[in-house]
């Protein structure tokens, strides 16, 4: 079993669309998501979700959602369901007093 930053990133949420944060984990085994929300501000909402495909070919949906409000002092989040293939992990931000960005980390153990 190999331990591997498998995807890195900052992303900016400025409105209430969800934004995919990687493309899709092809490689079964487990996966942390690791995002730094020390950016919130009063009145923020930043939901993070994954969402997983029961077969390649379906419509993904949520497996795993939780959401931050005004994540002061909330440096680092740590997530690790067991991702399947097909995975894809992305920030849903539900509202926001300014445009805020976030540090990610996506790291495999494969």
């Amino acid at each position: 079993m190999g331990i591997a930053e498998t995807a890195t990133g900052s992303t900016t949420l400025s409105d209430t669309s969800e934004t995919q944060l990687s493309t899709d984990i092809t490689t079964a085994g487990t996966y942390q998501l690791l995002v730094d929300l020390s950016n919130m501000a009063n009145g923020d909402d930043v939901t993070i979700r994954a969402k997983v495909k029961v077969k390649s070919a379906e419509t993904a949906i949520v497996a795993f959602e939780r959401t931050f409000t005004h994540a002061a002092g909330v440096e680092k989040i740590v997530i690790t369901p067991p991702f399947p293939i097909g995975t894809h992990i992305g920030f849903f931000l539900q509202r926001a007093t300014g445009s805020n960005a976030y540090v990610w980390s996506i790291i495999g153990y494969t």
